[in-house]
Formats: C-alpha cells, sequence, structure tokens
C-alpha cells in the first residue's frame, strides 16, 4: 500500500510488510561487529511491529552506496524455516534482504536503538 508523502518528507512511503505471525526468533547484529542480540516471543513481536510501522519513503535523492555507517542486520526467523533479513543503515535508510532501500524518518529511526536497550536490559 503506497501513500503520498507530505511535510518535509517527499516522495511515496510504504511499508516494510513484514509477517508478524509465526515469528520464533529475531537476531540483531551490527557492521562493524560489535553487537549481537537476540530476541524471542513479545520482544520479537515489539521489534517487528516498529519496523512494520515505520513510515518508509521510496522517492529520496540520497544515494545509500555513497554513506558509512553502522548497519544492523535483523534477521527474523520463522516457524516454517523461512527467515527475512532486514538491513538497517545508519538511522537513515532500510530494506529488506531482497527489496529496494528506503528511507526512514530520523524521528522514528533512531528509536531502533532505544528499543535495543531496553528490550536488552
Amino acid at each position: 500500500m503506497t501513500f503520498s508523502g507530505c511535510g518535509k518528507d517527499k516522495g511515496d512511503q510504504t511499508s516494510l510488510s513484514l509477517e508478524k505471525d509465526g515469528i520464533v526468533n529475531i537476531k540483531v547484529s551490527s557492521f562493524p561487529g560489535e553487537y549481537n542480540h537476540s530476541f524471542s516471543e513479545d520482544d520479537a513481536d515489539i521489534i517487528v511491529d516498529y519496523l512494520s510501522g515505520l513510515k518508509l519513503i521510496s522517492d529520496f535523492a540520497e544515494d545509500p552506496d555513497v554513506y558509512a555507517g553502522m548497519t544492523w542486520e535483523i534477521s527474523i526467523e520463522y516457524e516454517n524455516g523461512d527467515i527475512v533479513t532486514v538491513y538497517y543503515f545508519g538511522n537513515m535508510f532500510i530494506r529488506t534482504d531482497s527489496g529496494p532501500w528506503y528511507k526512514m524518518n530520523y524521528d522514528e529511526a533512531k528509536r531502533f536503538d532505544t528499543f535495543l536497550y531496553e528490550l536488552g536490559e
């Protein structure tokens, strides 16, 4: 489903369309590789709800390939054995392993670090 952009962000807004049912485990690691987290049950649901709720911009001027920064690799494992990997780059860009890059709203994006900290306690 696509919505028209509004406010300062221009371009179409979309979502990642992640399946929320049947999640077994979510592994979150960083590149460079300093951080490794694993979540299941309610904590995994919180992460997928967050990722699915992001308002993503599909039409943007920036080129993710010219940026540098930390990347979170988020691997979502389902009961049927499927694994969907999400790449969350520099609090600015996000994509699934088989999808295009999207730009994130910065205020929404920066909450991910807070989620990881709070869920990891």
